[in-house]
């Protein structure tokens, strides 16, 4: 098996794949290609299955990207989802600070009434 590990966004092109498809390979998806961030979003917990890793879940689902068949395999880490949920409270705490200060100013403005 040859694992691979170079840049993967010049990797993973049809070409690229078509000549390396009598090859048995391991190499990540960049999310870069729209099927692989699909995916990743249409994913639900269910679609997880625990693995032999502690902390780690994965889904298998199989593609058909550049005209070659592959078994992909997502892995989610309950770590990086504990860290990534952390992330998105503090941004929409952020973001909901920002909006009431701009609420606060727009508040105190005057606007004319052009109905009179």
């Amino acid at each position: 098996m040859l694992v691979l590990e170079i840049e993967l966004v010049e990797l993973y092109s049809a070409s690229n794949l078509e000549q390396m498809k009598e090859l048995k390979w391991l190499c990540r998806v960049p999310l870069t290609v729209k099927q692989a961030k699909e995916l990743v979003s249409q994913l639900t917990e269910k679609d997880f299955i625990k693995s032999g890793l502690e902390g780690y879940n994965i889904a298998e689902r199989t593609s058909n990207y550049g005209g070659i068949e592959q078994r992909w395999l997502v892995a989610e880490s309950k770590a990086r989802r504990e860290s990534d949920l952390h992330r998105l409270e503090k941004n929409l705490e952020k973001a909901s600070k920002t909006a009431e200060k701009k609420l606060q100013k727009l508040s105190k403005q005057k606007f004319d009434n052009q109905n009179s």
